[in-house]
């Protein structure tokens, strides 16, 4: 089976972003506890130019945005770091019959029992929602992932645009009313190797009555027109 693994250019920005915030943070904790209550608040306000007739106010309300920037940094480089954290725990292994992994909540994801796939945010964030017939949605981001372009494509083959997807509630109740009204049971939902009632006219057509295996079809086609 195939598997996802992590895009190395997400994880760099990502953990850089991550360092760089709590780099920022660890600075203006510094500044404000280190630097600023060490400088004499009117050379303070001179070097900032802010109000030297209130100097020791405006001293104080600089340490405590010091600490305010720094509290917004160091939130900023957890959520990074936590959304980082959870996007390498993701896991996703595919063959050609189904998915299984944390983004299928550890059950297989059969893709003959996918309902829909929605693409509206492929094209511009390379984003796919597949959905199953047992109402699980499953996020697909390649921007997380590289091998989910390999499954857009998959799904491309599979779940044409324009046509019924494979499984769709619409397409269900179709081939429902269609089985009840004709005295048919169309049920696997996959083609079968059961032979095909087959009939034709023209010339040859002695060669296509009754029951016919279905890979023989194009057999029989190949030895009519030698």
């Amino acid at each position: 089976m195939k598997s996802f693994t992590l895009n190395r250019e997400f994880f760099i920005r990502h953990l850089g972003v991550t360092l760089l915030m709590a780099a920022l943070g660890c600075w203006f904790v510094y500044d404000g506890s280190v630097v600023y209550p060490k400088m004499d608040a009117v050379e303070f306000c001179e070097k900032h130019h802010k109000n030297v007739e209130n100097a020791e106010q405006e001293k104080v309300n600089a340490i405590k945005r010091q600490y305010q920037f720094a509290s917004l940094a160091f939130i900023a480089a957890l959520a990074i770091g936590c959304h980082l954290l959870k996007v390498r725990k993701e896991t996703l292994s595919w063959d050609d019959e189904k998915m299984v992994g944390s983004l299928t909540l550890g059950r297989d994801a059969f893709f003959k029992e996918v309902r829909s796939v929605d693409r509206r945010l492929w094209g511009k964030k390379g984003i796919l929602r597949v959905t199953m017939n047992d109402g699980r949605k499953i996020t697909l981001d390649a921007w997380h992932h590289p091998e989910v372009k390999e499954l857009a494509a998959a799904f491309e083959r599979q779940f044409p645009k324009g046509k019924f997807k494979k499984g769709s509630v619409l397409a269900r109740e179709i081939i429902r009313i269609f089985n009840r009204k004709c005295g048919l049971a169309w049920s696997s939902g996959n083609h079968t190797a059961l032979p095909v009632l087959t009939t034709a006219y023209g010339a040859q057509s002695e060669m296509f009555t009754g029951m016919i295996d279905n890979t023989d079809i194009s057999k029989k086609l190949k030895q009519a027109v030698r």
